[in-house]
């Protein structure tokens, strides 16, 4: 082997080693982070995580609904925008989601 060729392998294996040395890092961090996980807190965040679409369809009707009972057109013309922002914002995700 050359030099040049040594030289490659000593450096590809001291980064190898320093990728290993970093991976260890960012898992010791979220072990550390997560290890305090309860009952309680992955329920209320499995709440939270399910409770978004509900709010994101259920706040436009209501916006709507009042609009209707009060005739206010301002109110209307709220939900419609709340509500079309909402499935611009599904589709978009959605979309990037396949993508990558």
């Amino acid at each position: 082997m050359t030099s040049k060729t040594r030289l490659f392998f000593l450096l590809f294996f001291i980064l190898l080693q320093c990728q290993i040395f970093a991976q260890n890092l960012d898992v010791d961090l979220l072990k550390s982070i997560n290890g305090r996980e309860t009952t309680l807190k992955d329920n209320y965040l499995e709440l939270n995580a399910s409770s978004v679409t509900a709010l994101s369809v259920g706040v436009p009707a209501g916006i709507a609904i009042a609009g209707f009972i009060k005739h206010d057109k301002q109110l209307k013309h709220d939900a419609l925008y709340i509500g079309v922002a909402y499935v611009m914002s599904a589709i978009t995700t959605q979309s990037v989601k396949k993508i990558f």
